[in-house]
């Protein structure tokens, strides 16, 4: 259950900390995370979460962060195979299927894999 409001008000203000400070390194984690609490959310618009993790993505590309990148494109396709989108989870997952085979074996390359 938890509290949403909440969650979504702390990671608000993280996300405007890291932006202020230049923590660039700490956005795409938390755009992630705002993006799975938005999804876990009774409200949750499903094309808002969406962009947050399509953005969240992007923040780690542009910083060449494979394995944040990668968690967030895992938890945007477990979120597209949530709303029935199976085929599109796959599709966006296999343009790190090469990532995913020569990386040591750790949860977020497990998550990844399976999803695959």
């Amino acid at each position: 259950a938890g509290e949403p409001g909440k969650a979504l008000a702390t990671i608000g203000a993280a996300i405007k900390s890291a932006e202020r400070n230049g923590a660039r390194f700490q956005l795409s984690e938390l755009l992630r995370m705002r993006a799975d609490v938005l999804a876990r959310g009774r409200d949750g618009d499903s094309d808002e979460v969406e962009r947050t993790f399509r953005t969240a993505i992007e923040s780690a590309r542009s910083q060449g962060a494979l394995m944040p990148e990668l968690r967030a494109a895992t938890s945007l396709a477990g979120h597209l195979a949530e709303t029935k989108r199976r085929t599109e989870a796959r599709e966006l997952l296999r343009s790190y299927s090469d990532f995913i085979r020569t990386t040591p074996r750790c949860a977020d390359i497990d998550a990844a894999a399976e999803l695959l």
